[in-house]
């Protein structure tokens, strides 16, 4: 923390307070905060970040949309999904429109968009975001990639939810498939996460 707060000095003193480097300094000291459970801390520095690179690169800029991502996390680590639910489609709007709808990052955001609708009780919502989650990060990544199998992680939590237990079943085996084949059986992860959901 120490590390993080000089460093915004250093940038404010040097840059002055609307410059996209000081920006980035204070956008790390909300994922600082936000990893310590300091939500309250986190959502002040995420903000004005925001306001910082709205005004000098635009809304439409990338690192915007990591902001607004990092906002929808937040709020959801709250609990507050109705918060969280416009910062993730903002960050889904600008990354389709950057980077196009086959590409991990728009992926990311597909799948945190799907898991709040998942934690609301929105699974008819949630399943065809998860199905193409899956379908972008098997396309991108490969079928060994880590993001994939978390993916289908996350669909398979989502089909033992609403009931589908044969196809959480079976999306369980595809899964530890996935995951033997990239970090190997003796691997921590290799069955550890098969009963939570993940974010990114």
């Amino acid at each position: 923390e120490p590390y993080f707060k000089k460093n915004e000095e250093i940038k404010k003193f040097a840059l002055g307070e609307w410059h996209p480097e000081y920006a980035i300094s204070l956008f790390n000291l909300g994922n600082l905060y936000s990893d310590m459970g300091k939500y309250k801390s986190a959502e002040f520095y995420y903000v004005k970040s925001s306001e910082i690179i709205s005004k000098t690169l635009g809304e439409e800029h990338l690192l915007f949309s990591s902001i607004m991502n990092s906002l929808g996390i937040l709020y959801s680590d709250m609990g507050d999904f109705i918060s969280a639910l416009p910062y993730y489609k903002k960050a889904l709007a600008i990354r389709k429109n950057s980077l196009g709808e086959i590409h991990p990052d728009y992926a990311n955001s597909l799948n945190n968009l799907a898991i709040l609708y998942h934690e609301i009780g929105d699974y008819k919502s949630a399943e065809p975001l998860l199905n193409r989650v899956t379908e972008i990060y098997k396309q991108t990544l490969g079928d060994e990639h880590p993001s994939y199998a978390s993916s289908l992680n996350n669909l398979g939590v989502l089909y033992t939810d609403m009931g589908y237990y044969k196809s959480a079943e079976l999306i369980k085996k595809q899964v530890l498939l996935s995951r033997e084949k990239s970090l190997g059986e003796n691997h921590p992860d290799y069955a550890s996460r098969s009963e939570e959901h993940t974010s990114e």
